[in-house]
């Protein structure tokens, strides 16, 4: 009925009534006292959750703890399965959590079964989101596993758990139709629910193929079933949805709305992600306004304090770059190329950071990076950058770059106007003016007997999109190209 909140207080009130009961039989100590609190306390931490409050963790902790102790099958399996799909998905891993998962699988056994199903969904989206290869392979097992099941209700419960492990840049056609089927068993199940955590994934899917009409048509279902629901978790979701969306469209008031009503949400219901998401989205409209330098010095804590974790050193090392700092930047990108660039885990933020990476080897005339990084994009040239809370445009923008460091001038005008098509087509104004810039720099490079006129009417272009939309970050590499030009 959407009433967590009324749930967590008849179940609070059973737990209560069961706690003096016990105490009047004198703790039988036959374990069945500890069996009944463990499954109270299992649906009173499920409403918890629901209801968008943060003590839903200890309760079900201590209903592990309990399970533990008892090592009872069942027990083990529900408190195991007792998480909805990215509620608590984190950098950190739970090491109860962990150990509780594999207790619950060791009991189910490794024949297929849709309970195994259901576990390894849970235990690949529990896994550190760095161990990016193991969480997509049992994420790709639990599906197969409930597919061959032949139970929709399985098949459905397991795919809104596994498709968010499951995104690596290599699994999109996988993903294009693993989310198809779920949309279709969500429908028929009737159930609003599994049908907005079946739409969350399509709709993250379809951006990344630049498919912007059936992404706008999942976010109107998306705030249609959260407006019904009025759960915590669906509305928060929706306002990061939301506040991309506005940030593509060039609508930065709109956005920095939904993502302080994001943070504010977040905060109350102790949500792990929303610290990362508000960071995102706060570190792109900065770079979009030209505010970068007013945080450099948060991001330079944030990699002190968390040196393992590479996607605050690729955050640092942009804006250090969009900085004109380059020798700081340099420090940084000199970490992963002596890697290889592997030093950035092949999940979400992969194609993300790559690009990031290839920016600022462009910007630093780094010809001795660029090949590499031009062969790990390339692969991905059609794709759309998008991880749910931001985008980073057209994985073309950053090729296109990359061949005009190289003098690769054929294949940059190719990737680059593709980009600037992706980007007109999806109405996304930073980035129609950034790839504009980024074709009258690919112009002076080249250097043709018409280049000079047609940078300068780039640079005019991109310079109204810096004036309708406040654009000032792209304002020094428009002042630098119009130097070249002089």
């Amino acid at each position: 009925a959407f009433a967590p909140l009324d749930a967590v207080r008849w179940y609070t009130q059973a737990i209560e009534l069961h706690a003096r009961h016990a105490q009047g039989d004198g703790q039988r100590g036959d374990g069945r006292e500890d069996h009944a609190r463990c499954e109270l306390l299992t649906v009173l931490g499920t409403a918890q959750r629901q209801g968008g409050l943060p003590e839903h963790r200890d309760t079900l902790r201590e209903a592990g703890r309990i399970a533990l102790r008892l090592a009872d099958r069942d027990l083990l399996i529900n408190v195991a399965l007792s998480r909805d799909a990215g509620y608590d998905e984190a950098t950190e891993v739970d090491p109860d959590r962990l150990a509780l998962l594999d207790a619950a699988l060791d009991a189910v056994g490794p024949e297929d079964s849709a309970t195994r199903a259901r576990l390894l969904a849970c235990l690949a989206e529990e896994l550190d989101p760095r161990d990016a290869t193991r969480r997509s392979a049992l994420a790709g097992e639990a599906i197969d596993i409930a597919r061959r099941t032949g139970e929709d209700a399985t098949l459905l419960a397991v795919a809104i758990l596994a498709l968010n492990p499951l995104v690596t840049p290599d699994t999109l056609d996988r993903r294009l139709a693993e989310t198809s089927v779920a949309l279709g068993l969500a429908e028929r199940s009737g159930d609003v629910s599994s049908r907005f955590q079946a739409i969350y994934p399509r709709a993250q899917v379809v951006m990344e193929t630049g498919d912007l009409d059936e992404y706008d048509a999942r976010l109107t279902e998306l705030e249609t079933i959260a407006e019904r629901t009025g759960l915590p978790f669906h509305q928060w979701n929706v306002l990061m949805f939301r506040s991309s969306r506005h940030l593509l469209a060039g609508r930065t008031t709109e956005a920095e709305a939904d993502s302080n009503a994001l943070l504010d949400l977040g905060t109350r219901m102790g949500h792990p992600l929303t610290g990362a998401v508000y960071g995102a989205q706060f570190l792109q409209r900065s770079q979009q306004q030209g505010r970068l330098a007013d945080i450099v010095e948060f991001a330079a804590q944030a990699l002190a304090e968390n040196p393992a974790i590479p996607a605050f050193r690729i955050t640092l090392l942009t804006i250090y770059c969009e900085l004109g700092r380059y020798d700081d930047c340099a420090a940084l990108f000199e970490i992963g190329y002596a890697a290889g660039f592997s030093d950035i885990p092949f999940n979400v933020i992969w194609l993300h950071s790559v690009g990031e990476y290839a920016d600022c080897a462009a910007d630093m005339g780094r010809t001795d990076a660029a090949p590499r990084l031009y062969e790990l994009l390339l692969p991905y040239a059609a794709r759309f950058v998008y991880i749910a809370c931001k985008d980073y445009g057209a994985v073309a923008r950053p090729l296109g770059r990359l061949a005009t460091l190289l003098g690769r001038y054929d294949d940059a005008e190719t990737h680059l106007r593709a980009a600037l098509a992706m980007h007109e087509r999806m109405q996304a104004p930073y980035w129609i003016a950034r790839t504009q810039l980024d074709l009258a720099e690919l112009c002076l490079a080249w250097q043709g007997p018409t280049d000079a006129a047609t940078a300068r009417e780039l640079i005019k272009q991109a310079q109204q999109a810096v004036e309708q939309y406040s654009y000032a970050g792209l304002t020094p590499q428009a002042e630098r190209l119009l130097q070249r030009l002089s």
